[in-house]
């Protein structure tokens, strides 16, 4: 994040739901929760597997049945097909009419690290190679070549929210970002003002991960110096919406959004939250919050840092 996206989202929280308690509480609520992740990782997420070692962590799916047009299929990478079936899932949770969204409904997301295929990625380099050198002519002619051209649909890191528009009839404001957490909270504190605004009527919000792949993989190793924690696949979303007091008492608020801080220094920080015990990228916040609302109630409390902020966000599940 550059420092004048830091400012602005800051100078939005320190004036939002914070620094207004007594509305804080009827300002945002989840209507509705979607996720995509492996049944392994999940029974761990709910505390039905203590043990988090030989987890299988992939995880694919089929969205057929979220597909507008289904030859589109071909179209799409293993983190389209997570989100739209996420997705589905949290439209269909919150009991919503799609024909009925078009521009009352935003788009809010963060798209984790860029996955390549191995094997494609190997052919790649085999082919832009003259005397064992990297050649620029050779890449952008025989190995250019001799690709799959759908390929550049299933790398694009926008290629999610285009799936999710598409099919789901999502014509409202958008917002996408990348590729981790404190990013996510920016897409969530966008996602919150336009709610509080009155610009939209509610807003999907959520990320994505292909991170059992190699090309990612290689990055979080690097970015933890040899000691990344496991990663997993992984898609969820929420559908917020505005409080109106038709809604209070409808039964139709599942979990209320209490409060999004954002801190500006890293002295004085409160005890750092403990994540699980492997990694889910920029879907971390959605995916334990979807993970604490299948079997508890009461407040649920997520805090990150990055290198200079920190965030952190307060939900109570009704």
């Amino acid at each position: 994040m550059d420092k004048k996206t830091d400012t602005l989202s800051g100078n939005f929280l320190a004036a939002g739901i914070r620094s207004n308690p007594n509305e804080a509480k009827s300002a945002v609520f989840v209507s509705g929760l979607g996720w995509e992740i492996s049944p392994d990782a999940w029974q761990y997420l709910i505390g039905n597997r203590p043990d988090p070692l030989h987890l299988q962590l992939a995880h694919d799916c089929d969205p057929k049945r979220y597909l507008s047009v289904p030859k589109t299929i071909k179209f799409m990478s293993k983190q389209d097909r997570l989100a739209v079936n996420a997705a589905g899932r949290a439209f269909a949770s919150a009991a919503l009419d799609l024909k009925e969204q078009k521009d009352s409904c935003g788009l809010f997301m963060t798209v984790g690290y860029i996955p390549f295929k191995q094997e494609e990625a190997e052919r790649i380099c085999r082919y832009s190679q003259e005397n064992h050198q990297f050649s620029m002519s050779k890449f952008s002619t025989e190995a250019y070549d001799n690709i799959n051209p759908l390929l550049a649909f299933a790398c694009l890191p926008n290629m999610p929210a285009y799936h999710l528009s598409a099919n789901f009839d999502i014509q409202g404001e958008y917002f996408l970002t990348y590729p981790g957490t404190a990013q996510f909270y920016l897409a969530l504190s966008e996602a919150v003002e336009r709610l509080q605004n009155g610009d939209l009527k509610r807003a999907i919000v959520g990320s994505v991960s292909d991170q059992c792949n190699f090309l990612v993989e290689n990055h979080l190793q690097k970015y933890y110096f040899g000691k990344s924690p496991a990663a997993a696949d992984v898609a969820a979303f929420m559908i917020l919406e505005r409080t109106s007091p038709a809604l209070k008492g409808s039964g139709q608020v599942r979990i209320n959004l209490l409060s999004l801080d954002t801190q500006y220094t890293t002295e004085n920080l409160r005890p750092q939250y403990a994540p699980p015990k492997f990694h889910l990228g920029p879907a971390e916040l959605p995916m334990l919050l979807n993970a604490f609302a299948h079997h508890q109630k009461g407040r649920f409390v997520h805090y990150c840092q990055s290198e200079t902020h920190a965030f952190e966000s307060t939900w109570e599940v009704i």
